[in-house]
């Protein structure tokens, strides 16, 4: 409007830049962790880590997870599969299932649906030519496997195929076709792999869909290349009962995430990010698939039925913090008494262990004593330590770390004197080690000895300190590491190599240890195990050879090169 108050007319619109970019620019995430696969067990934190960028406005973030056992999966049995055109044949791969085989044929007028009379009990023999045909068609190009699959909700969903184990090999390229409700066919072309094998991420509307597995790229009969047909599954991304965290607002800086896994389920899992502007949504799955263990500790409560009470009265206090719906109170007015109570406790793999008593206050918890026993051990358990003046709440009193072979055992409380005690839960945790401290000793150490051929080499790279030794086959080596022990009890222990396929796979270590009076009903006595290393693999950190009883004093570990299949590296 000019000064007389008279409208000008609106010019064309115009795109204009910022920062180089458009207006309504994509935005972009990259996933920085996790990375490669990894382990969690339920309960864990797990860090989730990106850079998200939007040049020309705000985007924010939303993170999912899919949990891979929610996959909608359609197999090669029913009526949401079918095939069409000649070739197909049905092979039976045992426990895996059965899937199907093109095979070149000229005619092209049959059409076999998935419950068709064609099943084999191997798959079929095929004389493969000794000519090097580049580029051969199926004789029959209108052949194709087709899957009919629903999506419950709108939103995005990643559309995999299964290739399974067969003795064919795989084409380099095939093509795949997705045709929503709307009738909108999006086709892809990827390169098969043994297992899932991602199509991509979709956004289909709410309804029927079909998956079609195409036959119109070149297979090279020749070289022993065919098309397979299995079954195929979706993945929804978006749920809403699987997003965990909204609105995350782009900053173009790394940002960081802390995953609480302790409503999951045990299983494998993926996560998805989602950034949106005002005009664009880009899905970015993170490349890593992340495993959920069950949770690394057990919780055995006072109302389980692992738990044994002698006597004991439910009790209708209101002590806070206690686990579970309550507690049970031993109350023992006389010193010639003795209450005791048990839980039962099942360990499924040889490791460290930390356990912990639920401490409630109020109560004289002190003044229980504990014991833990098995078949292979039964040994006194530290003391519940007197609780402090800003020590209020209830809490979990550390009753020492173990280490603990696979099988079953009871920890027992006893109240051997006047007193008042709560007895809630125990917790058995697995823990990374008994000690933060450890001793090492490298190949430098005064502690370290060799003889024979042993050499001193920088060649290959993941050694630590300066250098590392190593013995090749041919001469007799052998070396080994004294460390000095203070005290009598189990330690574990780790060694270190720099890995390469010139080494051997077969490394003889010795651990010289001893056997504690009474273990596994064993006299005290001087005992030496021996094991083999790969020191092709997993170069460059500790390998644990297991954990051993030592009394006080030089414990040794050797290693040496007799009928090694390679060099045998020392470093630590």
């Amino acid at each position: 409007m000019d000064e007389d108050g008279r409208y000008s007319p609106w010019t064309d619109k115009t795109r204009f830049y910022v920062d180089d970019q458009l207006a309504d620019a994509v935005p972009t995430l990259r996933w920085l962790k996790p990375q490669t696969d990894l382990e969690v067990n339920m309960g864990e934190p797990l860090t989730l880590a990106w850079v998200d960028e939007d040049p020309d406005s705000s985007a924010s973030v939303d993170l999912y997870y899919t949990h891979l056992d929610d996959a909608l999966e359609t197999q090669t049995k029913g009526n949401d599969f079918s095939l069409t055109g000649a070739g197909w044949v049905e092979v039976n791969a045992g426990d895996q299932g059965a899937y199907y085989v093109l095979l070149p044929t000229d005619d092209t007028d049959t059409k076999m649906s998935a419950g068709a009379n064609a099943a084999k009990a191997q798959a079929p023999q095929i004389t493969q030519s000794t000519e090097t045909t580049q580029s051969a068609k199926p004789q029959s190009e209108s052949a194709q496997a087709k899957w009919r699959m629903a999506a419950s909700m709108a939103g995005y969903y990643e559309i995999q195929a299964f290739w399974p184990t067969a003795d064919y090999d795989y084409p380099q390229t095939v093509s795949y076709t997705v045709t929503d409700t709307d009738k909108v066919a999006t086709t892809v072309t990827v390169q098969p792999t043994e297992g899932w094998v991602s199509l991509g991420v979709f956004s289909l509307a709410e309804g029927e869909f079909t998956l079609q597995l195409n036959t119109d790229l070149p297979v090279n009969y020749a070289l022993g290349q065919h098309i397979l047909a299995d079954k195929a599954r979706m993945l929804p991304l978006d749920s809403p009962n699987q997003l965990m965290v909204s609105a995350l607002n782009e900053d173009d800086v790394e940002s960081r995430y802390q995953w609480d896994t302790h409503s999951l389920n045990p299983g494998m899992y993926k996560v998805t990010a989602i950034i949106r502007d005002d005009v664009n949504s880009v899905v970015v799955q993170s490349p890593a698939t992340i495993k959920v263990n069950e949770p690394a500790y057990l919780l055995v409560d006072d109302a389980s039925a692992s738990a044994s009470l002698d006597k004991l009265a439910y009790s209708e206090e209101r002590a806070s913090g206690y686990i579970g719906h309550g507690y049970h109170v031993m109350d023992n007015p006389d010193a010639a008494n003795v209450l005791q109570s048990a839980w039962r406790l099942s360990i499924r793999e040889d490791g460290w262990y930390a356990l912990a008593f639920h401490d409630l206050p109020g109560f004289d918890n002190e003044a229980l004593s504990f014991r833990m026993s098995s078949q292979y051990v039964d040994q006194a358990l530290p003391s519940v330590p007197r609780r402090i003046e800003t020590e209020s709440g209830a809490r979990w009193a550390s009753l020492g770390k173990y280490w603990l072979k696979a099988g079953h055992y009871e920890i027992n409380a006893q109240l051997e004197r006047p007193a008042r005690a709560a007895i809630d839960a125990i917790k058995v945790q697995k823990v990374a080690g008994a000690s933060r401290t450890a001793l090492e000793v490298d190949n430098h150490s005064i502690d370290f000895t060799a003889s024979g051929a042993v050499d001193v080499s920088q060649q290959y790279a993941g050694y630590q300190g300066d250098d590392y030794s190593v013995m090749c086959p041919g001469i007799d080596g052998h070396a080994a590491w004294d460390v000095e022990l203070h005290h009598e009890g189990l330690y574990e222990v780790f060694t270190n190599w720099s890995a390469h396929q010139t080494r051997a796979s077969n490394a003889r270590y010795t651990v010289y240890h001893q056997a504690p009076q009474g273990y596994l009903g064993q006299v005290k006595a001087s005992l030496l195990t021996s094991l083999l290393k790969n020191q092709r693999e997993n170069g460059g950190e500790w390998q644990s050879l297991g954990v051993f009883h030592f009394d006080a004093g030089m414990a040794t570990v050797s290693v040496n090169n007799q009928d090694a299949n390679g060099c045998v590296v020392l470093m630590r």
